[in-house]
């Protein structure tokens, strides 16, 4: 009997610090939308510049063949650069996306989480 007393302190103690309370839980909850709602904006950014930047690619291409097509060099070269820097935007906006996604997918994991916990 002896031994089971301080097991049994020691478990009551544990179990009177068990968390955050529920208020703190609704605090980071809102907070946590906040920040998905702000993801979800900066991912529709990324997506509309990797359009913007399929956009320019698609005319930088129409530029460097119609240059070709016509003899016209500076033509050519002026399309090329566009695809050139369309590749690149698109390539920066596409990995900005990831980003954004995998920060998305680690807070709504943790909102279900706390939502869980709520109700």
């Amino acid at each position: 009997m002896k031994q089971l007393f301080p097991a049994i302190c020691v478990c009551l103690f544990l179990s009177a610090c068990g968390g955050p309370s529920k208020a703190e839980l609704r605090a980071e909850l809102q907070q946590i939308e906040g920040e998905l709602m702000q993801l979800e904006m900066m991912a529709y950014d990324a997506r509309s510049r990797m359009s913007q930047a399929e956009w320019q690619s698609f005319l930088g291409g129409f530029a460097a063949g119609f240059g070709a097509v016509s003899g016209d060099g500076n033509m050519t070269l002026a399309g090329g650069n566009a695809i050139a820097g369309a590749s690149g935007e698109f390539d920066r906006a596409r990995f900005n996306l990831q980003q954004i996604q995998a920060r998305y997918n680690q807070l709504a994991a943790r909102h279900s989480e706390i939502r869980k916990r709520l109700y």
